[in-house]
């Protein structure tokens, strides 16, 4: 009786065994995908195959997303996280690796496939690294893929979808020297491009760009790699002054009387244009100064000065200080002559138009007294 009841164990043992195996075949039979790099490719990957993809986003920082693939193309694919959380479409040369499942099996093995093949390699990449050893595959350094120069740009150059920096001409060409008024510079992704023109955005923002214009283009895998590049791509580009500009502003400012316990506060407004020849320019304005409580008590108000700028070579998106001196004229009923003295910055933009920030004192003496007539001022380049 004994023997017979140990017999019909085994036998139990044996049959749930069998079963619980031929429950895990499909399981055992599908093993995840490990791809590298360019081995993720419109002939490597399947669709609705579940698939964790880490990736470069935009900003060139590594993200990991997970899901099924929705559709392949030949410059990029899209996975789909669920019914109600949307699409992603990852270009093939931001990827830097893919493990993806066998789309044979269901939905719940797909994920526990990749699942487990992630947590098995970090479980081998821990245990390497109790004994000095490196298992993760170290990407290498990104490079801005290619640079072209005025002559070798056209439609064929750049595809829509990659991340460049242009840097262009703005205003009238030099018919002598052929040398652009100034410089400009822009960052995106090329959204359309044709035999004139290419229009370059990113997110909310878009903006055409006149191929006859262009000076340099740099295409690039990321924001990241064209940032790293500094001096040598154009977003540090040295490039000189413009030749004329015009400028807005608003002063708010003190009048102090010397050797008398006497200020005022007032408000300048004024506008005017510059005339720029390397690092020296001169500026003429017009404007209309008054006491902050009594506005219809103000005078005119006329400068000129001279300017001379610290940088010979002023570089997109950055500040340049500058000192200035010149003559300034009070005008109500009769004029009063004074002299100014101010020092200042300028921040250049890669859009053509500046701010600049001053403080001016504008002086005046006579028969052993005076007054300053001190500004903060702030003015738009246009």
């Amino acid at each position: 009786m004994h023997a017979e009841y140990n017999a019909s164990r085994a036998i139990a043992i044996l049959v749930t065994t069998a079963l619980l195996l031929n429950a895990m075949m499909p399981t055992l039979a599908h093993a995840a995908t490990y791809l590298q790099g360019t081995e993720v490719n419109a002939s490597t990957l399947i669709r609705d195959a579940y698939v964790a993809v880490t990736y470069y986003d935009s900003k060139g920082k590594q993200k990991l997303e997970k899901g099924w693939i929705d559709a392949v193309g030949e410059t990029s694919f899209t996975i789909r996280f669920g019914t109600f959380l949307g699409k992603k479409i990852i270009a093939y040369d931001k990827v830097v690796s893919a493990i993806m499942s066998d789309e044979s099996t269901v939905r719940a093995k797909q994920m526990n496939e990749v699942n487990r093949f992630i947590r098995n390699m970090r479980v081998r990449e821990i245990e390497q690294a109790k004994k000095g050893v490196k298992t993760r595959v170290e990407q290498p350094k990104r490079e801005a893929k290619a640079e072209f120069e005025t002559g070798e740009i056209d439609s064929s150059t750049v595809k829509p979808g990659a991340f460049v920096e242009v840097i262009y001409g703005q205003g009238k060409r030099d018919p002598v020297s052929g040398e652009w008024e100034r410089l400009n510079n822009v960052k995106g992704y090329v959204k359309a491009v044709d035999a004139e023109y290419m229009i370059i955005g990113e997110r909310f923002w878009e903006e055409q760009v006149v191929l006859d214009r262009i000076q340099k283009l740099i295409i690039s895998d990321s924001a990241r790699e064209l940032d790293r590049s500094g001096d040598e791509i154009g977003g540090a580009v040295a490039t000189a002054y413009r030749s004329v500009w015009t400028f807005l502003g608003v002063a708010p400012g003190t009048v102090i009387l010397i050797g008398e316990n006497f200020s005022i506060s007032f408000v300048h407004v004024f506008a005017g244009f510059e005339l720029g020849t390397g690092q020296f320019s001169t500026s003429i304005e017009a404007g209309y100064g008054a006491p902050i409580e009594a506005l219809e008590w103000g005078v005119g108000v006329f400068s000129i000065n001279g300017n001379f700028h610290l940088i010979k070579k002023h570089r997109l998106n950055t500040s340049v200080p500058f000192l200035s001196i010149g003559y300034t004229a009070l005008v109500r009923e009769g004029s009063t002559s004074l002299f100014n003295v101010g020092a200042g910055t300028t921040w250049w933009s890669h859009k053509g138009r500046s701010l600049r920030l001053e403080v001016r004192d504008h002086i005046t003496w006579s028969g052993g007294e005076g007054a300053h007539a001190l500004e903060f001022r702030i003015s738009a380049v246009l």
